[in-house]
């Protein structure tokens, strides 16, 4: 929540009663609060302030099914120019993974480390390139895991964590991301690029998490990266074998 009135720099909390009180004192002085309130958990706190001080506010409720971000169609095409010397040369597809940490209500370790590697080794044969990026929260052994079964693959490159960042230019250059599912502003960029996004370990989210993914998945934004196989086809053997069938059936055989 934001306003411009000096009293509010006191009020460290969105206490809903102290900031109607300020607001009604300095209204004459300041003129009326704007209140910016975003995402379900501030619509009580904003509510009662409109109730207490309601022609001395005027509240903007912002919600939306992803987090707020600046991953906009003009911040990618500015990162697409920045990053097209290194990332535009790559082999294609390139597929992008982005790695989290744990939180409260998505509690993973070594277990899902294990299960995204096994998971990006069935898929790395239908990539051009595999780009891998750990953030801040990312676990030593989440982390160890990925660097030792990769760091020497030819189609790899891990970030190291140095500067610069590659976020902005793989948002504008991936063909498809790999998302661990703790991070809702990370699935938010991946998804306002309209790019294949794949998310891992959302089963293991609860509370809000949980309906994120839920959300995500019901309007068909994302998948779970579960790899990808299919059995080949054999269509050149079965047609042989139906045409020598056929001839069986009619007391002929085809010569060796």
């Amino acid at each position: 929540m934001g306003g411009g009135s000096a009293g509010l720099s006191d009020i460290l909390e969105p206490d809903a009663r102290k900031i109607a009180t300020v607001t009604r004192e300095t209204l004459e002085k300041n003129g009326p609060l704007l209140v910016v309130a975003s995402g379900r958990d501030t619509i009580s706190v904003a509510s009662l302030i409109k109730r207490l001080a309601p022609e001395n506010v005027f509240v903007v409720q912002v919600l939306t099914v992803g987090a707020l971000h600046q991953a906009d169609s003009t911040a990618l095409q500015s990162a697409a120019s920045a990053w097209h010397d290194e990332l535009a040369p790559l082999p294609k597809p390139l597929l992008v993974v982005n790695i989290g940490g744990p939180t409260s209500h998505c509690q993973y370790g070594a277990d899902l480390a294990k299960q995204l590697t096994s998971l990006l080794l069935k898929v790395l044969w239908s990539c051009g390139s595999l780009r891998i990026s750990f953030s801040r929260r990312t676990p030593r052994e989440v982390s160890d895991i990925l660097v030792r079964e990769f760091s020497n693959h030819s189609k790899v490159y891990i970030w190291d964590g140095k500067d610069p960042n590659p976020h902005m230019g793989h948002l504008a250059w991936a063909d498809a991301f790999v998302i661990t599912a703790d991070s809702v502003s990370m699935l938010s960029e991946a998804c306002s690029t309209g790019k294949p996004v794949y998310v891992i370990g959302a089963k293991r989210c609860t509370w809000k998490f949980a309906d994120f993914h839920k959300s995500l998945q019901e309007r068909g934004v994302v998948r779970p990266f579960t790899g990808w196989s299919y059995p080949p086809l054999n269509d050149t053997a079965k047609t042989v074998g139906r045409v020598i069938q056929a001839l069986a059936e009619r007391g002929w055989r085809l010569q060796p």
